[in-house]
């Protein structure tokens, strides 16, 4: 490729400031769109085409392909693109990104002028807009900010540069001044860009408030991510697979407890927030029967609501369309989103249209001992399982011999009975193998080692004895199934970390867990959690990893923040802004009011009784401190305007008496100085009406010239000689 250094003219304009803020506009662009797209592979293309452009700018260099590569690399890209878009399940943003990127580097390496920076920066433009489509993160939003910056900054510089360089080129003459003329004024454009970027984000500011996204306002969003990668959850579960999971620290959900009255309650130890439950285990895999949905659920009596406590939900839109709540809760209600109940109090959320912003629910969940008419309810809401549904239990007779050993005595003490899966030695049974399997297994996320062509259970039990809470789950529920227990696995989230100053639970993707719930008919489903304990203690750190750990959390807490305040804000957040707003306005007029009444009745107090109140303490005291800050501020003023006004008022320097004379000569034959018109036009109007010498006349203005703007000294003898020229003019003009 050819490589021709910049002109002249483009160094002294400095091209090379507008080369390199384009250039790093045109890389957060793309940066933006490969965090939107979560694929890098565009991105690094163009971060090459960047870095081998700005090190040539920086070095005054330019380099360029001939138009006719160029033109054909277009329609190569163009033809390839769209056949992959044709061929594939693209998302055509994700396209049109892809060839607005490729048409943006072809452009960088063309023979670029002013307004192919325009072109360049409206396509990164384009770019970013494509990605915000995609994406709402918060490093989006914060990459958004740099990119507003420099998008400014290369936005200005280009203008500068522009003025600069048709000023170059009508004066030709500057290219030839020494280095001592500084031609950018980088401090001014830094000024006003500090300026613009503060009312761009300030208007930006006002019309969100005014104008919130959400449904009826704002562009609609374009998908929801996959629940699985983003909290942990799914509809089955698979045990088997030889895998090492990774659990984030992400936090996916926040809840606040409170009581039927509003009430704060504050923490209530370990919470199990049940999102699915799963009754047969086949092949590896917990399947759960077909759930049947209820149109028209019966619904609670209002002394059953009255015992229940309500769980504020804010939740992460990856996990829908999941509900979380601890068992049992007889109620859910959300102003976002559908709700749909199913048998065995399980909800479903579904939105009116996808959502990339927070989802808000409330559960109402029953505790304590319950009522006579709250078990009605749960009877008539959640049918008995039935003894029959255990019958065909596929259990591997190792898995069930070992669970009779370790109940032995529980078992016996429940013979003989009809229906064996009724009585309260169930929850002794499952207790019991829940104890029995903390002891004989480990808790671990390393499952390389797994057989998938063996029984999951099986293989945990007597070969690994090491798994995650799934393998935990698992084991009991197939163990009390084997021994007529009523049991199912239940998946979802264990709160237990409390966040004192936000006033709610934290959860975060680490803490998807899997347990086991009993049946009996005095209770009711129980939560048996085999699991050990250690699961849930936070990992141990210190030093780097300590810092580095605090640090992710703070992360994590402001992107739940961004998306739960700022994505999430619609209708009814401005209205409660409003609101806010105008409660705190009233609040503070009625306290000036009490505060005016106050020093009023203070100041009577004074003057007729001579008491000094604290209200007038105060009022004097504040009216001490205002006069004080405003006689400093006019004195900081008063020394400080001396200077100012010696800076404004300093006269232009006075031109040299060669030039003076010239312009005497000048005006004698008819040529007065015009404002208006500079020494080089007056020089060149005296040439063609005066038919004065060209050459000494275009000596005499350009040393002028070189004294009046380089602010340099001449010599002796370059005075006298351009004294010496206009002698000379004003003789020729004489004769």
């Amino acid at each position: 490729m050819p490589v021709e250094p910049f002109s002249a003219i483009d160094v002294r304009s400095g091209r090379r400031r507008v080369e390199l803020a384009v250039l790093v506009t045109v890389f957060v662009a793309s940066a933006m769109f490969a965090l939107a797209e979560r694929q890098l592979l565009f991105a690094a293309i163009c971060a090459i085409g960047v870095i081998v452009h700005a090190l040539a700018a920086w070095r005054h260099v330019e380099i360029h392909a001939h138009r006719m590569v160029l033109n054909g690399s277009v329609l190569v890209v163009s033809a390839v693109l769209l056949a992959r878009y044709l061929s594939s399940d693209e998302d055509i943003l994700i396209s049109l990104g892809h060839y607005v990127t490729l048409i943006q580097l072809c452009k960088l390496f063309e023979r670029k002028k002013s307004r192919d920076y325009v072109q360049v920066l409206v396509m990164s433009l384009l770019l970013v807009l494509a990605g915000a489509m995609k994406s709402q993160d918060l490093l989006f939003a914060l990459l958004g900010l740099g990119y507003l910056l420099s998008l400014s900054y290369a936005a200005m510089a280009l203008m500068v540069w522009r003025s600069l360089t048709a000023a170059l080129q009508q004066e030709t003459f500057l290219a030839r001044l020494g280095p001592g003329w500084r031609g950018w004024p980088g401090r001014a454009v830094l000024g006003r860009l500090g300026v613009v970027v503060i009312a761009m984000i300030a208007t930006a500011v006002a019309v969100f408030l005014v104008a919130p996204r959400g449904a009826g306002g704002g562009a609609p969003p374009l998908r929801v991510p996959s629940a699985r990668g983003a909290g942990g959850m799914a509809d089955t579960v698979r045990l088997g697979e030889p895998k090492s999971l990774y659990l984030s620290d992400r936090i996916v959900l926040r809840m606040v407890l409170r009581s039927p009255g509003g009430e704060d309650l504050g923490p209530s130890g370990l919470l199990y927030l049940r999102g699915r439950s799963f009754h047969d285990y086949v092949d590896s895999r917990w399947r759960t029967p077909v759930r049947r949905r209820q149109h028209f659920p019966p619904q609670p009596l209002a002394d059953v609501l009255n015992r229940t406590v309500r769980q504020e939900v804010q939740m992460l839109p990856s996990l829908l369309p999941m509900a979380f709540a601890t068992y049992p809760a007889v109620a859910v209600s959300s102003s976002q989103v559908v709700v749909r109940t199913f048998d065995d109090l399980e909800y479903d959320l579904k939105p009116p249209q996808l959502l990339d912003s927070s989802v808000r629910y409330t559960a109402r969940v029953l505790t304590g001992p319950l009522s006579p008419r709250a078990r009605a309810y749960l009877r008539a809401v959640t049918p008995r399982p039935r003894y029959e549904d255990l019958a065909g239990l596929e259990v591997s007779p190792r898995v069930e011999l070992l669970a009779r050993q370790w109940c032995a005595d529980p078992l016996r003490s429940r013979r003989g009975r009809q229906d064996p899966g009724a009585g309260p030695q169930d929850l002794a049974i499952a207790r019991r193998l829940a104890s029995r399997l903390k002891q004989r297994c480990r808790y671990t996320l390393d499952l390389t080692g797994a057989d998938p062509d063996r029984d999951a259970v099986d293989d945990f039990l007597f070969r690994l004895r090491a798994g995650h809470c799934e393998y935990f789950a698992s084991a009991l529920t197939v163990m009390c199934q084997a021994l007529d227990v009523r049991a199912r696995l239940s998946t979802g989230f264990c709160a237990h970390a409390y966040d004192a100053e936000a006033g709610c639970y934290v959860v975060r993707q680490r803490d998807a867990h899997a347990w086991t719930e009993v049946y009996t008919d005095q209770t009711g489903w129980v939560v048996v959690d085999a699991t050990p304990s250690g699961r849930f203690s936070p990992p141990a750190g210190g030093g780097l990893g300590r810092w580095w750990t605090r640090a992710r959390d703070v992360w994590w807490r402001w992107e739940f923040s961004w998306h739960a305040e700022v994505i999430g804000y619609d209708n009814q957040a401005r209205r409660q802004l409003g609101s806010w707003m105008r409660n705190r306005a009233a609040g503070g007029w009625q306290a000036v009011k009490r505060a005016a009444l106050a020093v009023f009745w203070g100041l009577v107090e004074l003057f007729a009784r001579g008491r000094i109140s604290e209200a007038v303490v105060w009022f004097f005291g504040g009216m001490a401190a205002v006069t004080g800050a405003i006689a400093a501020g006019l004195i900081l003023l008063r020394f400080r305007r001396p200077a100012r006004r010696g800076w404004r008022a300093a006269p232009a320097p006075k031109p040299p008496a060669f030039f003076v004379h010239l312009l005497h000569v000048l005006h004698r034959h008819g040529l007065g100085r015009d404002p208006s018109r500079t020494p080089r036009e007056l020089a060149r109007q005296a040439v063609e009406q005066l038919h004065v010498p060209a050459g000494a006349l275009d000596e005499v203005v350009s040393l002028y010239y070189r004294i009046r703007w380089s602010r340099g000294s001449a010599s002796a003898e370059e005075i006298r000689a351009a004294e010496q020229h206009v002698r000379r003019i004003g003789e020729i003009l004489s004769a």
